[in-house]
């Protein structure tokens, strides 16, 4: 991990505790290679999550199918049937996370 200087507007920085007034130059802190690597397999699970969630919710609207089919034949709105799947969702991401923690 290398600290690099760079020269940005002052109004930009006011207050910021490495901030040298004289020349306007402010520490940014790059990421090594193990950072970047780490943050980068970080951002692929999220995707991951992402995508699984996805997977869940289009295998419970399928299965429901005719259920959204028939609340639309009978005036549901669009929003109806959105908070209808949300809510469905919402359990299965709540034991998610309370494996994960």
């Amino acid at each position: 991990m290398g600290i690099e200087f760079i020269t940005i507007h002052s109004s930009w920085v006011v207050g910021h505790p490495f901030h040298n007034p004289r020349n306007g130059r402010v520490p940014v802190i790059r990421l090594a290679g193990t950072q970047t690597v780490i943050a980068r397999l970080g951002t692929f699970a999220i995707v991951l999550a992402a995508i699984g969630l996805y997977g869940i919710l289009a295998y419970f609207i399928t299965g429901r199918r005719r259920e959204i089919g028939l609340r639309m034949a009978l005036g549901a709105l669009p929003f109806h049937i959105g908070n209808l799947l949300v809510k469905q969702l919402v359990p299965i991401v709540g034991i998610g996370l309370a494996v994960y923690k």
